[in-house]
């Protein structure tokens, strides 16, 4: 997965201490990346009315078309639009993205439908583009011929000078935006775009996303996709990873909405530690839920600094993203007829938090195992579990996840 980086602007006419020289600038700016995010805009939903009506007319093979031909059909319907190929691969990469996504989504119900096509073209048809304007370009490994690049970097300002080219005219434009709130993520931009500037082919597909905009002002950010070999240089604490032969333990991870349980197994299934990290006064009904995400990030990364201080070699087992995020989706087709404490403990349910597990594993050099989920929190095995052990459910859960996980490992030892 890409990381991306945030760098905030905001750009206005009406501002004291400003030259008269400076406010036109300023109004060109604003004017001409609104402008741009607009044709995008309508590029973008041309190319998904295009798709649209192609799927009804020659139906099943329009379904699954692969990237490349995806590119090649609808590039000419977005290029009439943008004129500019790098602006253009990316309204198609935008369409393409969608259709994916509804495709991943509807696997569990397009079998039960009379008419497949029908469907997928009904819930194309009904998806809400809202009132968004940005910029997504392809990029290009050449520093040149970037569509949006970094040409300076102010440190005593803690500003960077972004240049872009600017449609219809294709001229480009500059402007000021500020570094991230991270120092550690303003150095990675700044590697970056030194290995840019010294001629290393990297390709940045860098965007431009409007937050609020009128004439009188924008505010935004441009986002930076940072490569996994700067992002890991930064972030890793631990740069010698735990092989999978070296293994000796396994760590599964229970997480629900407001705790995360986790049990350390040993080969022989037995249980060496466990506990709970909680976190439930940040997911209460009507408490702001912010720093959460930030919290449980600093408690797995005292969780494993504490195990690998005490010389335990383990491997993580954590449920799959992918099946986890189907089961959420079946759940909120019945979610209405349970209570609201039902429903709210559902919606509070982050998958990601997975995702954050992962990485932090990283971070230590530890490697992660994904198991199925299914049968791990009710089934026969879970009930014998939690009577054999003296477990509750989620424990008895972050057991089965280890133990699922110590089986595939010695499946692939």
């Amino acid at each position: 997965m890409t990381k991306t980086i945030n760098l905030p602007f905001f750009i206005a006419t009406k501002k004291k201490y400003v030259t008269e020289e400076e406010l036109k600038y300023r109004e060109k700016v604003i004017y001409s990346i609104i402008k741009t995010c607009k044709l995008f805009r309508e590029a973008v939903l041309k190319v998904h009315e295009k798709y649209c009506d192609d799927i009804l007319e020659h139906g099943y093979e329009y379904l699954k078309l692969p990237w490349s031909k995806f590119n090649t059909t609808y590039y000419d319907v977005a290029k009439k639009i943008l004129n500019y190929s790098y602006y253009t691969h990316g309204s198609c990469k935008i369409d393409y993205m969608i259709k994916e996504s509804l495709l991943a989504i509807s696997s569990y119900f397009i079998e039960e439908c009379e008419d497949p096509i029908e469907w997928v073209v009904t819930k194309l048809q009904e998806i809400d583009f809202k009132n968004w304007l940005m910029i997504y370009t392809k990029g290009d490994n050449r520093f040149k011929s970037q569509p949006i690049r970094i040409l300076e970097f102010d440190f005593d300002k803690k500003m960077c000078l972004i240049d872009f080219i600017a449609l219809p005219e294709k001229k480009r434009i500059q402007f000021w935006v500020k570094f991230p709130k991270s120092r550690r993520f303003t150095y990675m931009v700044y590697e970056l775009y030194q290995r840019l500037w010294n001629g290393e082919k990297i390709n940045v597909d860098a965007r431009i996303y409007l937050n609020e905009w009128c004439k009188e002002f924008i505010k935004g950010v441009v986002q930076i996709p940072i490569p996994d070999d700067i992002w890991w240089k930064y972030t890793i604490r631990r740069k010698v990873m735990i092989d999978f032969n070296e293994v000796e333990y396994v760590l599964g991870f229970d997480v629900n909405f407001d705790r995360i349980n986790w049990v350390l197994i040993d080969f022989n299934e037995n249980i060496v530690d466990m506990d709970t990290i909680w976190f439930e006064w940040l997911t209460t009904q009507g408490a702001k839920a912010k720093g959460k995400r930030g919290f449980i990030i600093q408690e797995l990364h005292k969780l494993f600094e504490y195990l690998l201080q005490n010389n335990y070699k383990f491997v993580i087992a954590v449920e799959d993203v992918e099946k986890l995020k189907f089961l959420k989706m079946n759940v909120f087709n019945t979610v209405l007829k349970g209570s609201t404490r039902y429903r709210f403990k559902v919606i509070s349910f982050r998958v990601k938090t997975i995702e954050d597990i992962k990485q932090t594993a990283l971070q230590h050099g530890l490697k992660t195992i994904s198991i199925n989920p299914k049968g791990t929190t009710h089934s026969e095995e879970h009930e014998e579990v939690m009577k054999r052990l003296g477990l509750d459910r989620h424990m008895a859960s972050a057991y089965l996840i280890a133990k699922r996980g110590l089986e595939k490992l010695k499946q692939n030892i």
